[in-house]
C-alpha cells in the first residue's frame, strides 16, 4: 500500500509541476523532496535550434520531434520484473516530462514575442504538451500496472496471514466480507473523486477558453473601433486640406482667365486682320492647288488606265496560251478538238467543281 501511494504522490505531483511555468530546478528540488528519481538526463532531439522555433511550431512542425521521442524510447524494454527495469521505466518517463518541459518553455517565449503568431503555435505546443503526457502515461504505464498488481498481492497477503490466524472461521468469513466492501466503496469513491476531479478540470479550461476568446475579440474589436477613428480622421483632414487647395487653385484659375480673356480680346482684334488677309490669301493658293491636283489625277488615270489595259491584253494572251496548251494536252489523250475546247472552256469558266487552272 505505501509503494502504491507514494508513486501516485509523485506522479500527482508531476503532473501538477508541469502545467506551471516555474524554473526546472524548482520542480527537481520538488520532486526529489517526495521521494521522485530525477534523470538529468534529456532525449536527444534533433533539429532544435533558436533561429528555426518559428517553423518548429508551424503546422505538423513537432511532428518530427514526437517521432524522435517515440523512437527513443521504443528502444527500452518495460521490464517490470526487476527493480532496475521499473526504475528505467520511471527515468524514460521523467526524460520525456523534462524533454516535454524544455520544449514547452520554447513555445511560451515564442509566444511572448510573436503576439500574431499565438494561435498557431499555441496549438502546436499544447498538441505537443498533450501528445508527451500521453507518451509518458504510455511509458509508465507497466510500472502503473505493477504497483497497483502488486499493491493487491501484498493486500492478499495480508489478509491470507489474518485468516491463517484466525481462530473462528465465521469471524474470519465476516470480517473477510467486510473488508472486500470496503475496498469496493473505496475504489468506487477514487473513480468518482478522480471522475469529478476531470470534469471540474474540463469546466475551468472551457471557461478559461470563453474568457480569452471574449478577451480577443474586445481587443479585436477596440483595435478596429481605434483603426476606423483614425482612418476616419486622417480623411476628413485629407479632404479638407483638399478643399482649401482647390479653393486656391479655382481662385488663381478665375483671376489667370480673367487677364487670359483679355489678352485673348486684345490679339483677338489683331488676328482678325491677319486671318482675312491669310483667307484670301490661302483661297487663291486653294484654287490653284486644286487646278494642279485635277490635272495631276487626269494625266495618273491615263497612265494607268494604259497601263491596264496592257496587262489585260497580257493576261488575256497568256490564258489562251495555257487553254491552248490544255486543249492540246487532251487531243493527245484521245479527245476530239471540239471537246477538247469545251471542256477547258468549262474549266476556266469555274463550271467544274474541284477543278480549276492555274495560270
Amino acid at each position: 500500500m505505501k509503494l502504491h501511494q507514494t508513486s501516485k504522490k509523485y506522479k500527482d505531483a508531476k503532473e501538477d509541476l508541469d502545467t506551471l511555468d516555474i524554473p526546472e530546478e524548482a520542480i527537481n528540488d520538488t520532486l526529489e523532496a517526495i521521494g521522485g528519481e530525477i534523470d538529468s538526463k534529456l532525449i536527444p532531439l534533433s533539429g532544435i535550434k533558436e533561429d528555426n522555433m518559428p517553423s518548429l511550431f508551424s503546422t505538423n512542425g513537432i511532428d518530427n520531434l514526437l517521432s524522435q521521442i517515440n523512437e527513443y524510447v521504443s528502444k527500452f524494454e518495460c521490464d517490470t520484473s526487476t527493480a532496475k527495469g521499473r526504475k528505467e521505466i520511471a527515468r524514460n518517463a521523467m526524460r520525456v516530462s523534462r524533454s516535454k518541459l524544455r520544449i514547452d518553455g520554447f513555445r511560451k517565449e515564442l509566444v511572448s514575442k510573436e503576439k500574431q503568431r499565438l494561435k498557431l503555435i499555441d496549438s502546436e505546443g499544447k498538441r505537443f504538451r498533450d501528445a508527451c503526457d500521453s507518451i509518458r502515461d504510455q511509458v509508465r504505464k507497466p510500472l502503473d500496472d505493477w504497483e497497483e498488481a502488486e499493491e493487491r498481492r501484498l493486500a492478499k497477503e495480508a489478509l491470507d496471514r489474518e485468516i491463517s490466524d484466525a481462530f473462528d472461521l465465521a469471524i474470519i468469513e465476516n470480517d473477510l466480507f467486510d473488508r472486500q466492501k470496503s475496498i469496493e466503496a473505496q475504489e468506487a469513491k477514487l473513480a468518482q473523486e478522480a471522475e469529478e476531479k476531470r470534469l471540474k478540470e474540463a469546466a475551468e479550461q472551457k471557461e478559461r477558453d470563453r474568457i480569452a476568446n471574449e478577451e480577443r475579440i474586445k481587443k479585436e474589436a477596440k483595435l478596429a473601433a481605434e483603426r476606423e477613428a483614425k482612418e476616419k480622421l486622417e480623411l476628413e483632414r485629407r479632404e479638407s486640406a483638399k478643399r482649401e487647395a482647390d479653393a486656391i487653385i479655382a481662385k488663381e484659375r478665375a483671376e489667370r482667365e480673367a487677364k487670359e480673356a483679355i489678352e485673348r480680346g486684345k490679339k483677338a482684334a489683331a488676328q482678325a486682320i491677319i486671318d482675312k488677309e491669310n483667307a484670301i490669301k490661302k483661297a487663291r493658293e486653294d484654287a490653284e492647288q486644286k487646278a494642279k491636283e485635277a490635272e495631276d489625277k487626269r494625266l495618273r488615270e491615263e497612265a494607268q488606265a494604259k497601263i491596264l489595259a496592257r496587262r489585260k491584253a497580257e493576261n488575256i494572251e497568256h490564258q489562251k496560251t495555257i487553254n491552248n496548251a490544255i486543249k492540246v494536252a487532251f487531243q493527245k489523250n484521245g479527245l476530239s478538238e471540239e471537246t477538247s475546247k469545251i471542256i477547258v472552256t468549262a474549266i476556266a469558266k469555274k463550271q467544274i467543281p474541284n477543278l480549276s487552272i492555274n495560270y
